[in-house]
């Protein structure tokens, strides 16, 4: 069977005869489902010395992408995504918006190093309304200044921020300087992460050692309210507990 012919037994063709309450309900749930909107570091000549550039993509489910079903998705899209938010670079006349429902959509920063170059290159604007963010942290103890600067960065400018996702990664070598946004995040993994802020268990952690005292060490920095944190082991893409 074709794509194309398989696309058509599988769709649903009575849609258009639901009633209107039903089908704004189906479409309110596809436009709010749980995704990752992840950095993207924009490759350049090893002639040019320039600083990293990046720009943003949902890895996995794409809520957006709905609205363009029809233009009763696209009404319902521009009433549940208030604005668009403008990537890195800011709200420049040469930078693309996006549709992004930051309630329900985890932001994907690499390694810390990585997220504070990324954190700095959007506006403040944008920075107010994520709400989660995961960074990927090698198993380098030594490293774990960068995370607490990343988590500073954090604190100081995601004034909603509800939870911070930190999975560790594992060196091949001692020589492998491989950067995490040049290791595309699969989908299985953004289906891991985006499930993550639903869940209302204990805080994750991921098989490190002593993660009472870096969790501490991590959200004293938020003040008063601090997000939840977890720590996820390397590849995690089990099922939650």
């Amino acid at each position: 069977m074709s794509t194309s012919a398989s696309a058509s037994a599988s769709a649903f063709h009575y849609f258009p005869a639901l009633p209107p309450e039903l089908r704004f309900l189906i479409w309110e749930a596809a436009l709010s489902a749980p995704s990752v909107w992840a950095a993207v570091r924009v490759p350049r000549p090893a002639s040019n010395r320039k600083k990293s550039v990046f720009n943003m993509a949902f890895v996995g489910t794409a809520p957006p992408t709905v609205a363009l079903s029809c233009k009763e998705a696209w009404r319902l899209l521009k009433q549940s995504y208030p604005e668009r938010i403008h990537g890195p670079g800011g709200s420049t006349a040469k930078t693309r918006p996006y549709w992004v429902n930051l309630h329900h959509t985890v932001v994907y920063l690499g390694s810390p190093v990585d997220a504070v170059a990324i954190l700095a290159s959007f506006d403040a604007d944008a920075l107010s309304k994520f709400q989660h963010v995961a960074l990927v942290w090698n198993t380098n103890i030594a490293h774990f200044g960068a995370v607490a600067r990343a988590c500073q960065r954090l604190a100081t400018t995601c004034p909603a921020l509800c939870t911070i996702i930190v999975e560790f990664y594992r060196r091949v070598s001692a020589r492998d300087s491989v950067k995490p946004l040049e290791k595309p995040l699969t989908p299985e993994s953004a289906a891991y992460y985006a499930g993550i802020p639903a869940y209302t268990g204990p805080q994750l952690d991921g098989q490190l050692r002593h993660p009472r005292y870096f969790r501490d060490q991590l959200l004293r920095l938020f003040g008063a309210s601090p997000p939840r944190l977890h720590f996820l082991a390397p590849d995690a893409v089990q099922g939650l507990p």
